[in-house]
C-alpha cells in the first residue's frame, strides 16, 4: 500500500507544500495536496519534484579524485585532509539547502575546530535580499488586493504565485496588473500597464517612484532619461498604487540587471513608505543564518591565504562557472553534490548529498518558519549536511539558530548606488553591439531537465544578422564563447540578446564580481558580439 507523506516544496520562498506518492523506498509520484496554502498549485519545479529525487543523475556514492568510494572512506579522507591546514586557511562554506538545524551544527563544528564563521553562497540576485528584515506575509494580502506591482517575469520563474494573483483579479474586476522590466515576457502580457525600461536599469525607476512618491526631491527627467522611459511615467504608477491594498513582486534572474541590490533596496522603501503595500522578493531560499559572503573570500582565495575549500551545500560550486580558475588556486576543495558532477570543475572530494524533499528540519519562506517532515527516503548512500559533520566529530548540540539579514540599506546609500547607475556605462567593446541578459525558467533547474540552448533575438536583429528561428548564432563575451539556437522573439529590443541562466555555457558567459560596498557576488549584463555560423 502507497504511503502519501507531506512536506515543503524548498526549491524557492514560497514554501508550497506537496506529498509524494511513496511505495516502500520507491518514490512513485508528486501528490496534490489541495488542502494546503497553494491549494495543490505547484511550479515547474514542484511538479518535477519526484524526478529530482529519482533522476538518473543523482550521485550517490562519494568521488575520491575520481574515483568511486565508500561513506566511510570519504569522511575519514575528508577528516584526514583537513589536519593538513591551519584553521585560518579553510573556508566552510554552505548555501540555502541546509536546514536552520543543519547550519546551527556546522556553525558549532567550525567554532569547536577554530575555523572562521561559515561562509554562505546564494546563486544569484537573492543575495540582495539578505539586506533588510521583511514582514512574514500572508495569501489574504496577496489574494485581496487591488494591484500587483511585478518587477520582472515572475509567472515565467515561479507560475504558483500567478494563481495567487488571479484569484485577486477574479474576485476584483477593478484589480490592475503593472508591470516593470526590459523586455516583454509571459508576465508582460498580462500588463494594464506595462513599463519598459532600458536593460539592466529597473532599479533605478523604482528608485525614482519611491522618491516620487515619498515626496523627496530629486531629479526625474534625469531618471527617465537614463531608464528609458517618459517623465510622466512615474505619476502615472503612482496613481495606480497610491492609497491602495497591494503587492510588489520581485522576480530577479541573473544578468539581468546592473544593481539588484538598489532594485531590493528601493522596493523595501517603497513598501515602506506606502503602508498598504506588501512586498514579496520571489526567488531561491537564501541561507538561514548569515556570517559572511563566499564572495568577499575571493581575494583571499586568488592570493593564496585560503588553502582549502569545504562546502556542505548541495548545489555550489557547480552553477557557478566562473568560479572554476578561482577554486583551481585552492590546494584542497571538497564539496556536495545533489547530481554526479558533469566534469566542469575537477575536486578531489565530491560527497553525496541528500535533496531537501529528503530533509527534516527548519528552513524559511515568505510565509513564515516552515517544517520538512523528512518522511521521503533518502537516495540511498547520500546522507545530509548535519550528519556529514556529526560523522566528522562535530558538536551534537547546534548552536542556537537566529535569522541573519545585514543591515539595510540606508538612505545614504540607496542615493549612491542610484547616482552611480545614472553615469554607469557598461563596458562596451569595439565590434560588441549586443547586451547578453538572464532569463530564468522555473523548468531549467540546474539542467537536469532540458538543455536551454537558446537565444532570444527581436526580429531586426535577426533579420541583420542573416539568421532564421532555430538557426545557430555565435556569441562571444570577455568570458567566453558558445554556440546557442536562435529564437526569434517580438518584444526583445533591438541590440539586446537573451540567454537562458540555467544552461552552464550561456550562463558562462556573464563576468562573476563582487559588489565593493556588500561584499556579494553579481552577474551583470553583458557585451557581446554575435554572428551566424
Amino acid at each position: 500500500m502507497s504511503k502519501i507523506p507531506r512536506t515543503v516544496c524548498p526549491f524557492c520562498n514560497l514554501g508550497c507544500e506537496l506529498g509524494f506518492e511513496v511505495k516502500g523506498r520507491d518514490i512513485r509520484g508528486v501528490d496534490y495536496v489541495s488542502d494546503s496554502r497553494n491549494e495543490g498549485r505547484l511550479c515547474a519545479k514542484g511538479n518535477a519534484a519526484a524526478e529530482i529525487a529519482n533522476h538518473r543523475k543523482r550521485l550517490y556514492h562519494p568521488v575520491i579524485k575520481g574515483k568511486q568510494a565508500s561513506l566511510a572512506e570519504a569522511i575519514g579522507y575528508l577528516r584526514q585532509r583537513l589536519t593538513d591546514f591551519k584553521p585560518e586557511e579553510v573556508l566552510v562554506v554552505y548555501d540555502a539547502s541546509l536546514t536552520f538545524e543543519e547550519i546551527g551544527f556546522l556553525a558549532a563544528w567550525a567554532r569547536e575546530a577554530g575555523y572562521e564563521n561559515p561562509a554562505y553562497v546564494t546563486f544569484g540576485p537573492e543575495s540582495a535580499f539578505l539586506y533588510g528584515k521583511l514582514p512574514v506575509t500572508s495569501v489574504e494580502k496577496i489574494t485581496t488586493g487591488e494591484y500587483a506591482f511585478i518587477v520582472g517575469d515572475a509567472f515565467g520563474q515561479d507560475s504558483v504565485i500567478s494563481g495567487y494573483i488571479a484569484k485577486a483579479k477574479g474576485d476584483n474586476r477593478e484589480f490592475r496588473y503593472i508591470v516593470l522590466d526590459s523586455f516583454e515576457t509571459n508576465t508582460s502580457h498580462f500588463a494594464h500597464r506595462f513599463v519598459q525600461v532600458r536593460p539592466g536599469y529597473e532599479g533605478l525607476f523604482l528608485y525614482g517612484l519611491y522618491k516620487h512618491v515619498a515626496n523627496q526631491k530629486v531629479n526625474l527627467d534625469s531618471i527617465a532619461e537614463v531608464c528609458g522611459v517618459e517623465a510622466s511615467s512615474f505619476e502615472a504608477v503612482a496613481t495606480m498604487i497610491r492609497n491602495k491594498d497591494g503587492i510588489l513582486v520581485n522576480a530577479p534572474a541573473r544578468g539581468r540587471s546592473f544593481d539588484p541590490f538598489l532594485t531590493h533596496a528601493a522596493s523595501l522603501k517603497l513598501s515602506q513608505t506606502l503602508e498598504q503595500m506588501r512586498y514579496l522578493p520571489l526567488g531561491h531560499r537564501v541561507p538561514g543564518r548569515v556570517t559572511r559572503s563566499f564572495y568577499s573570500y575571493l581575494p583571499m582565495l586568488m592570493g593564496g591565504r585560503i588553502k582549502a575549500v569545504v562546502s556542505f551545500g548541495a548545489y555550489f560550486p557547480w552553477n557557478h562557472p566562473q568560479l572554476k580558475p578561482v577554486l583551481r588556486k585552492a590546494e584542497f576543495v571538497a564539496a556536495g553534490s545533489l547530481f554526479i558532477p558533469d566534469g566542469r570543475f575537477e575536486l578531489e572530494l565530491v560527497l553525496p548529498m541528500a535533496a531537501e524533499i529528503e530533509k527534516q528540519g527548519s528552513i524559511l519562506t515568505l510565509f513564515g518558519e516552515a517544517k520538512l517532515t523528512g518522511e521521503l527516503p533518502a537516495l540511498s548512500g547520500s546522507l545530509p549536511a548535519g550528519e556529514y559533520i556529526k560523522r566528522l566529530g562535530g558538536p551534537m548540540k547546534p548552536v542556537e539558530f537566529r535569522v541573519g539579514n545585514h543591515e539595510a540599506l540606508d538612505e545614504a546609500a540607496i542615493d549612491e548606488r542610484a547616482e552611480a547607475l545614472l553615469s554607469y556605462k557598461a563596458k562596451r567593446r569595439r565590434g560588441r553591439d549586443y547586451l547578453l541578459l538572464g532569463a530564468q525558467s522555473a523548468i531549467g533547474f540546474l539542467s537536469i531537465f532540458e538543455e536551454e540552448d537558446w537565444v532570444k533575438l527581436g526580429p531586426q536583429d535577426a533579420s541583420s544578422l542573416g539568421v532564421k528561428d532555430k538557426e545557430e548564432v555565435g556569441i562571444e563575451t570577455e568570458q567566453g564563447e558558445a554556440g546557442l539556437s536562435t529564437r526569434i522573439q517580438p518584444g526583445i529590443p533591438s541590440g539586446v540578446a537573451v540567454v537562458s541562466m540555467n544552461h552552464q555555457p550561456s550562463l558562462a558567459l556573464f563576468e562573476l564580481s563582487t559588489d565593493s560596498a556588500t561584499g556579494e557576488g553579481l552577474l551583470k549584463p553583458s557585451w557581446s558580439r554575435i554572428w551566424k555560423k
